[in-house]
């Protein structure tokens, strides 16, 4: 933690790295003692000790030397990882191949055309996969977009490193992005490479995106002091908006959203303590105890195994304890709950079939998975109208204002910004009315959560052969109700 703060981050940025550590599957790094009271070795120190049989320098071989160390702060064996398991499987509902939204504009085929090309060369549903996992391990994502040679790219950005001015928080929208953070460069300094830290900085704002060159740190510098900032690549794009957007995994006026599994982490840490404690259990008591009763034997001269034999006393008496299972057994039942209540506490389902293991209809399915189904909805709307809408309303303007010259070069009067008209020849056959496009115009159409299969449909030809039968429905509204089932669109 220390270390961290000495790397110039801030409570809200510490606090983010903490839920981003639980995704990334690192939030015990910074243990020193294994789960059976010894010195954690790295992964270097441990190939040194199986290649040479010595102990690396600094370390040596005596176990449970911190055995005063509580289980809580200890390196677990098997940690089971499941906030990762979790904010993956919602970024799959979302995002997908086959879950993705498609966009349309309703009444305006042309331009619907083009905003799918412009998805497609955008690459825009793998960048959202990337920004959904990154909104929902640690509860907000910023990205942005750039035009390289005519191509629009789409960044995602950490935001644990990013500063957002906002217009409107409410809604999120940004008029300028600022992104800073602490790099790690090795430089030969008196014959020795030492690790030298530099701030890197970027800011995006309606006008321009500026990169600056990397400032030194410095040692012991007071805060508050800034660098001397100097420019080292500058971009005066001249959109007239911040090409990036703030998106926030859940609904907040707050700067940042929550994670998917904030309040569960402590549930996950005693899920890995129990299944570690099973598993040091189940290695330990692999190999059993000898247990020996005699006055005379010595028991430091005792060698075990098949190949080894050892004489008593008449009296003595020599067998192998081993354990019944039963604490494991009772550990994993334990844990087993934990994982229930933290799935519970998230809503999410990770069981992809029926616990009797039979078929289940679209309804069954749909009444069981309804608390994951909820909170996608949320995800939803917030990806959808405040990532995606936005996103691409922005992205067609920029496109809109770059082409409108031509090709000729041309500058903003009341900047003085050059504005570089170049669109890749995919995009350059712009559609009637773009340059009065907004986001009100497109629409979102995400698939349904379940897909109907053949038991949902012979199932609901049957409900529907019988309301004929009794003549309680028309024919029309029977082929209505049956569309849905055999993909029917009229």
């Amino acid at each position: 933690m220390a270390k961290l703060r000495r790397l110039g981050l801030t409570e809200r940025q510490l606090e983010m790295n903490h839920f981003w550590s639980y995704f990334t599957a690192n939030q015990y790094d910074t243990r020193k003692v294994t789960w059976d009271g010894r010195k954690v070795l790295t992964q270097i120190e441990k190939d040194t000790v199986g290649h040479s049989a010595v102990m690396p320098m600094g370390h040596y071989a005596a176990g449970n030397q911190f055995d005063d160390v509580s289980l809580d702060m200890r390196l677990p064996t098997a940690p089971h990882h499941l906030t990762r398991v979790v904010v993956k499987r919602f970024t799959g509902l979302l995002f997908s191949a086959k879950m993705h939204p498609t966009v349309s504009v309703p009444g305006d085929q042309p331009m619907q055309s083009w905003i799918e090309t412009l998805c497609k060369v955008s690459r825009i549903w793998a960048r959202f996969l990337q920004a959904r996992d990154i909104g929902g391990g640690m509860g907000t994502v910023a990205m942005s977009f750039r035009f390289q040679a005519g191509k629009p790219q789409i960044d995602v950005h950490d935001a644990r490193w990013c500063t957002p001015t906002f217009m409107d928080r409410a809604t999120g929208e940004i008029s300028k992005l600022e992104i800073r953070y602490m790099t790690p460069r090795e430089e030969q300094r008196d014959g020795v490479v030492k690790i030298v830290w530099y701030w890197y900085r970027r800011i995006i704002d309606a006008q321009s995106d500026v990169v600056f060159e990397l400032a030194p740190v410095g040692e012991g510098e007071k805060a508050g002091i800034e660098p001397n900032w100097e420019e080292e690549k500058r971009s005066d794009h001249g959109i007239g908006e911040c090409p990036a957007v703030w998106i926030r995994n859940t609904p907040t006026d707050e700067m940042d959203g929550d994670p998917d599994c904030l309040g569960a982490y402590p549930i996950q840490e005693a899920i890995d303590r129990l299944i570690s404690q099973a598993d040091m259990g189940a290695v330990e008591n692999a190999d059993p105890t000898l247990a020996v009763s005699d006055d005379e034997m010595k028991l430091d001269a005792i060698k075990k195994g098949s190949r080894n034999a050892f004489k008593l006393a008449t009296a003595g008496h020599a067998s192998y304890v081993e354990m019944t299972g039963s604490g494991i057994d009772s550990a994993l039942k334990v844990a087993d709950v934990h994982r229930h209540n933290f799935l519970e506490l998230v809503q999410c389902i990770l069981e992809t079939e029926d616990a009797a293991g039979g078929s289940m209809t679209a309804t069954e399915v749909e009444r069981r998975y309804s608390p994951m189904h909820e909170r996608g909805d949320v995800f939803r709307e917030q990806y959808g109208e405040h990532g995606i809408k936005p996103l691409i309303g922005k992205i067609i303007r920029a496109t809109s204002r770059l082409a409108r010259g031509g090709g000729v070069p041309t500058f903003d009067q009341a900047t003085g910004h050059r504005l570089v008209q170049q669109v890749m020849p995919g995009l350059a056959k712009m559609p009637p009315g773009i340059e009065r496009f907004t986001d009100d115009a497109l629409e979102l159409t995400w698939p349904d959560w379940v897909k109907r299969g053949p038991v949902d449909a012979q199932a609901a030809s049957g409900a529907v052969a019988s309301a004929r039968a009794g003549q309680t429905i028309d024919k029309q509204s029977a082929m209505a109700y049956l569309a849905t089932y055999f993909d029917i669109d009229d």
